[in-house]
């Protein structure tokens, strides 16, 4: 999740005064400020620290900063008979008129969705704030009655990988299967 960040210089000597808004996947944690203000953050920085504006300014302010990484998931579901039928006597997009509001009202964001052929219907990947969240969204879902199977699966983003697969070794050293 992106945050708004706004980083401005005083003006010095006559000069005007310099504002900087950038888009950055970074929390800025040690300011009082940054947990307040869901706009941004506005602080005075040296010359030489606006220059490259957004790229180094987790830097120029001397915070602890923390990567914003929102769980993505993606959730497949099977209609019913009954659900198909329904949809044939009144043709909609049920990304929009269903996936979209149950997403969005566990806090989430869709980001992408579509039809299949096969054993799952629609799939729909998705932004959530955490588990829980995505775990609503599809009890939500099942409790409505219109789907016969489904499934949620949360996605791992490529540095999340890599993690797991440096973790992986020492994990196996100390898995013994049962024999």
């Amino acid at each position: 999740m992106a945050s708004l960040v706004a980083v401005e210089r005083p003006p010095r000597q006559g000069s005007q005064v310099l504002r900087v808004l950038a888009l950055a996947q970074y929390d800025i944690l040690d300011s009082p400020d940054s947990r307040q203000s869901p706009s941004g953050l506005c602080c005075s920085h040296p010359p030489d620290a606006v220059r490259l504006a957004w790229l180094i300014f987790p830097v120029a302010l001397g915070k602890r900063i923390r990567r914003v990484i929102v769980p993505i998931y993606i959730y497949q579901a099977a209609y019913t008979g009954e659900s198909l039928a329904a949809q044939i006597k009144e043709p909609q997009d049920p990304i929009e008129v269903s996936a979209r509001p149950v997403i969005e009202s566990a806090g989430g964001k869709l980001l992408a969705g579509g039809f299949s052929f096969g054993e799952y219907d629609i799939a729909v990947v998705y932004e959530a704030p955490d588990d829980t969240s995505a775990a609503a969204v599809a009890v939500a879902v099942a409790a409505g009655g219109a789907i016969k199977s489904a499934k949620t699966t949360k996605l791992l983003s490529g540095a999340e990988w890599v993690q797991v697969l440096r973790k992986a070794p020492s994990v196996s050293r100390a898995y013994r299967p049962a024999r």
